[in-house]
């Protein structure tokens, strides 16, 4: 017997952690008959302070644990079930710890009811599961912050799971967390979903990487541009099977961008294209229409009078009624056509695509009767009109320049044949 105890406890000092017993009798007293020489590397108590008085364990665990660690043995003990519990505990030595124990009970003939089991340090692991919640909670708040969200498409089975942050971004609940492409593809713009689909369907055949920014439109019927960035996975037989990506909200940079742009491009009083888009809007009209073999105009307005009243009644007073002839000019032309402002009180109309000179002077004829009409700025009513000039292509200019020259030459000529009126460019 004396062999077989000492090599028994030979065996259980090999095995890491502590062995025990441990007692609950049918009064719930609870006691610890036997726990090895671990408990000391544990929680830095020796075996005879633990069997004295089991209670010195458990008041090394934080109150926080009590209860869930009371509940664990309470279950264990009225269904004779196997425990296994994880849970902190802080050693003599103030170091913090986690600790799983696992052991099975058996009812004795004295109704008591003990567990023989082993209690092991899994602080490392513990701590690995720390770092990693605390990774992907910095990387979920991260991805709040940057309004962002990571998708996972499974292309065998067609299920895409989605983090919580994504959900949002396409007008999804945050909840499901798993959807089918399909849905996606629902909320994304009308006008976006063949060139977002034709983007995906490359993707999987060409083994590039997939890029788009596109719109999305919300329950609320609400638009927002998203940048999706996503990379193919395939199997051994070069089979797609899986992609992965992300997505991030651009809203706020493309309406920068396009804030940017409409700086770049538009006159900042009145709204209206500045003169840099106006050539441009010339160059691609005349383009189209040397192709198509039509005819367009360019129309050089100069407002009669404007100076008198800008000096009569103050800069705001001007300001105001160029922003009012702005409005007139856009509401009188076609959809297809183009009104900028050139500089000071001077405007260029574009009609692109006109079967001739009557046309023109149609328009011409529309924007004069609107000028004539009065203007009310600060409670006065202002008078003012026109002079036009209006050069034809081809036959006056076939580029943006001779365009513009010979319709501003045109206009010199309304004004000196007594203003409130068109002239079209004569050929000297």
């Amino acid at each position: 017997m004396r062999k077989n105890e000492e090599y028994y406890r030979k065996l259980i000092a090999t095995v890491p952690g502590a062995v025990y017993e441990f007692c609950i009798d049918a009064a719930g007293n609870r006691s610890l008959p036997f726990i090895s020489e671990g408990i000391t590397d544990l929680i830095g108590l020796s075996p005879a302070e633990c069997m004295a008085d089991v209670e010195v364990i458990f008041q090394q665990i934080p109150a926080t644990a009590l209860p869930a660690m009371e509940e664990s043995i309470r279950h264990s003990l009225q269904n004779l079930s196997f425990w296994l519990h994880d849970f902190p505990i802080r050693s003599t030595t103030s170091e913090d710890k986690w600790l799983r124990g696992r052991s099975m009970p058996q009812r004795k003939e004295n109704g008591s009811t003990c567990w023989h089991g082993v209690l092991v340090d899994i602080t490392p692991q513990e701590q690995s599961k720390i770092a990693v919640r605390n990774s992907e909670e910095r990387l979920q708040l991260a991805m709040e912050t940057a309004h962002m969200g990571a998708w996972d498409w499974n292309i065998v089975t067609n299920a895409v799971s989605y983090s919580h942050t994504l959900g949002p971004l396409f007008g999804l609940s945050s909840g499901a967390q798993h959807a089918t492409v399909e849905e996606f593809i629902q909320a994304v713009h009308p006008e976006d979903r063949d060139r977002v689909t034709h983007a995906i369907s490359l993707s999987l055949k060409a083994d590039v990487g997939f890029y788009e920014e596109y719109r999305t439109v919300w329950p609320d019927e609400t638009v927002h541009w998203l940048g999706d960035r996503g990379k193919i996975y395939r199997d051994q037989t070069g089979k797609p099977v899986r992609m992965i990506g992300v997505v991030i909200d651009v809203s706020e940079r493309r309406q920068t961008e396009h804030h940017m742009m409409k700086l770049a491009t538009h006159d900042m009083l009145t709204g209206l294209p500045n003169r840099y888009l106006l050539q441009d809007r010339i160059t691609q009209a005349l383009a189209h229409d040397r192709r198509s073999q039509e005819q367009a105009a360019v129309l050089f307005i100069d407002l009669d009078h404007f100076k008198a009243i800008n000096d009569a009644l103050g800069h705001n007073a001007g300001d105001l009624l160029l922003k009012e002839v702005a409005a007139r000019l856009s509401a009188t032309i076609r959809s297809e056509d183009t009104a900028a402002r050139h500089g000071g009180d001077e405007f260029i109309v574009l009609l692109p695509n006109i079967t001739g000179s009557q046309d023109a002077a149609a328009v011409a004829q529309k924007i004069l009767d609107e000028l004539i009409r009065p203007f009310r700025i600060y409670e006065e009513e202002l008078h003012i009109g026109g002079s036009i000039g209006i050069a034809l292509f081809p036959d006056d200019g076939d580029d943006v320049e001779t365009l513009l020259k010979n319709s501003d030459d045109a206009m010199y000529h309304a004004k000196k044949n007594g203003r409130n009126g068109y002239q079209f460019f004569v050929h000297p």
